[in-house]
This record gives C-alpha cells, sequence and structure tokens, in this order.
C-alpha cells in the first residue's frame, strides 16, 4: 500500500516503485490517501478477497463432541481436615 498518494510528490515516486514492488515481491500495490479519501475502496474489496481466499484455504473445524463417561468413582476434594483424600480419575 501507498500511502499520501494526494502529494505530487509521493505520486510520481509511486508511479516509479509500483512494478518495481509488484516485480520483485509479487505484492499488489494499492495507492491510497485517506485525506483526500482516494482508493479506499478498492484497497477494502482488495483485503476482502485476501480475507476471505485466506479462509477458503483453511481446513474445515470440524465440532469436537463431548464425551461423557459413566465414572462414578467419586472422593471427596483434600482439605486440611482430609489431607488422604483422592481424586478420582
Amino acid at each position: 500500500m501507498l500511502n499520501k498518494i494526494d502529494v505530487p510528490e509521493a505520486r510520481e515516486l509511486a508511479d516509479f516503485v509500483r512494478d518495481e514492488i509488484t516485480r520483485r515481491f509479487g505484492w499488489p500495490v494499492h495507492e491510497v490517501s485517506t485525506v483526500a479519501r482516494v482508493g479506499l475502496r478498492p484497497l477494502t474489496f482488495a483485503l476482502w478477497d485476501m480475507v476471505s481466499a485466506y479462509r477458503d484455504a483453511q481446513p474445515a473445524i470440524v465440532p469436537r463432541r463431548p464425551v461423557i463417561r459413566a465414572d462414578w468413582q467419586w472422593t471427596r476434594a483434600a482439605s486440611p481436615s482430609n489431607p488422604t483424600a483422592r481424586v478420582a480419575s
């Protein structure tokens, strides 16, 4: 993202480096000025596309079913009055 594109020198620099950034890193380049509100909507849609592509590439989340076991070996918890009590495993 090239910011402050409303400044004339920044636009010239953006024209100069845009192709180099794309060629070297393979990144999309977006020219944006928040003051002049230039390029914000295309940037928003591009970010949405990137997030959607990332989410689509993730494996599906399979909800885990709770496991309920019939373990009836309950004991009282250890306390100062009952230091030898054990918790069932």
